[in-house]
């Protein structure tokens, strides 16, 4: 038999909520539906997931050739979350019978689920031979054999996490906000660099610290503060006039948590610490360019042509800022 762990945001699946990118499910057309059942009790959400498990099933790609494999629902365990504004994690136990014979396994879900993290566990077996993936947009694993597996190269996880940081990124309205309220703070480019380095120093610092355990957050949790931090950066782009010693301090912090986030998730997935360490400053690798991607795009939007005009702060730099403020409020 084949057994299955799985964390999954199930109020969102639940709702019928499109993952793939999404960052905030706030902006998600089905947030009512969400909202409603993040409002359910721990055993009443557990009830539904029951309830509800046929479609979530038909979303899980479990096969082994050509031939489909259903999972049986075995246990349900919803984590306790007080804080009703942020993501609270659901645990499902779940086996599958396995035809006779040694033909390994692929094992995906819909593209609506946003990405999967899978990682195979077997006992005896060479932890560095069991598969890790990570998949994204609806893909497929590699065949999964059903003792262990050929690791997968170490340039072909870097470059899968880097493309997925950098879709998180270019993808999340949030971020795209916050890379414009560091934009339109200065478009002195020695400043503009040196946000970005503290950025990356605080996803930098987040891997010894995460890794060890010293710290731990959700990714859902940072998720909830980019909107309020775009918002901060936004206003001190308004007062500040380009002058600010609060302004790297912050990006730090925030990008400190960020990198916790990130880090946090791996850890719940059972990685080791040299495959968190590579995926998290992978992913994070991916965030930077995202980052600088739109900050690019501004420049040669608006930058190139307007940003040395004596009215640039007055009728462009700060509407702006003011238009990110609101947006995040």
């Amino acid at each position: 038999s084949l057994d299955l762990r799985m964390s999954l945001n199930a109020e969102a699946l639940l709702a019928g909520i499109d993952l793939d990118g999404l960052v905030n499910t706030d902006e998600a057309e089905n947030n009512a539906a969400y909202d409603m059942l993040r409002a359910l009790s721990a055993d009443e959400l557990a009830m539904r997931v029951n309830e509800g498990w046929a479609t979530i099933d038909g979303n899980i790609k479990l096969e082994i050739g050509f031939t489909s494999l259903s999972l049986e629902l075995l246990e349900v365990e919803v984590v306790a979350e007080p804080n009703a504004e942020l993501q609270r994690e659901t645990i499902v136990f779940a086996t599958s019978q396995l035809p006779e014979g040694d033909a390994g396994v692929t094992l995906g879900w819909a593209r609506e689920y946003g990405a999967l993290l899978v990682r195979q566990i077997s006992e005896g077996a060479n932890e560095e031979a069991l598969y890790t993936g990570l998949l994204t947009s609806g893909s497929i694993s590699d065949v999964i054999p059903r003792g262990s597996a050929a690791p997968p190269s170490t340039l072909s996880t870097a470059i899968l996490v880097f493309v997925t940081g950098f879709q998180n990124f270019i993808l999340g309205h949030e971020y795209i906000a916050f890379a414009l309220a560091i934009f339109f703070f200065t478009i002195r480019w020695p400043f503009l660099i040196w946000q970005a380095g503290a950025i990356f120093a605080g996803h930098l610092a987040a891997l010894p610290v995460g890794i060890v355990g010293l710290a731990s957050i959700s990714v859902a949790t940072v998720n909830v503060f980019v909107p309020g931090v775009a918002v901060l950066l936004a206003v001190e782009n308004i007062i500040a006039n380009g002058k600010s010693h609060l302004r790297l301090p912050l990006l730090f912090f925030v990008s400190l948590l960020h990198g916790l986030g990130v880090v946090s998730s791996l850890r719940r997935g059972g990685f080791e610490w040299d495959e968190m360490a590579l995926s998290a400053f992978g992913f994070n690798l991916g965030v930077e360019a995202g980052l600088w991607v739109v900050l690019m795009i501004a420049f040669l939007l608006i930058g190139v042509t307007v940003w040395d005009q004596p009215w640039y702060r007055k009728f462009v730099a700060v509407p702006a800022s003011v238009a990110i403020g609101l947006a995040g409020v």
